[in-house]
């Protein structure tokens, strides 16, 4: 595992996976929220959040945290290995509030700087749903991808504890 893509839906636990991978494997990480977003949360444009992404991807190795469905094959095309977080919603519901909680104390790495983390109904309601909306068409894409890519999908808290522990062993 050289080039890993860590993908799910918002709350899953990416981050935090993707921090652990990097430091079990000695893979540098991106967190593609940090590069999407500016002060206020201001997304990048679609054109240049594309370029930016082929940059980003184009590391030699590495881990990139980060779901982005319309431009997942970026990430696609590079990976050997995808970790996908399938986790309950209602966890993923608990994580997000948790993490906004938390981000109010302390800032994140993982965001732009000065940003913390941030809900509303839009952002829960795409916590809540992703396995009944998009997840059907994650795993279609998935299977169908023409280039062979190992894909590790991870269904609970105990399962993401046991990858790690298989990568050091």
């Amino acid at each position: 595992m050289k080039r890993i893509a860590v993908i799910g839906g918002g709350g899953a636990g990416k981050t935090r996976l993707a921090r652990a991978l990097g430091a079990a494997l000695d893979l540098p990480v991106v967190h593609l929220d940090a590069h999407y977003y500016g002060p206020g949360w201001r997304p990048l444009p679609p054109i240049e959040w594309v370029d930016r992404q082929r940059q980003l991807a184009a590391a030699e190795r590495g881990v990139m945290d980060g779901h982005y469905a319309s431009t997942l094959s970026i990430r696609l095309e590079r990976a050997d290995t995808v970790v996908f977080l399938d986790l309950p919603p209602l966890l993923c519901a608990w994580q997000v509030l948790r993490r906004w909680a938390l981000g109010h104390r302390r800032p994140s790495t993982d965001l732009p700087a000065g940003t913390r983390p941030k809900i509303d109904r839009r952002f829960l309601a795409y916590v809540l749903t992703f396995r009944r909306r998009r997840r059907p068409t994650l795993l279609r894409t998935l299977a169908s991808w023409e280039r062979p890519v190992n894909v590790c999908t991870l269904r609970s808290r105990r399962e993401v504890r046991a990858f790690l522990s298989s990568l050091d062993a």
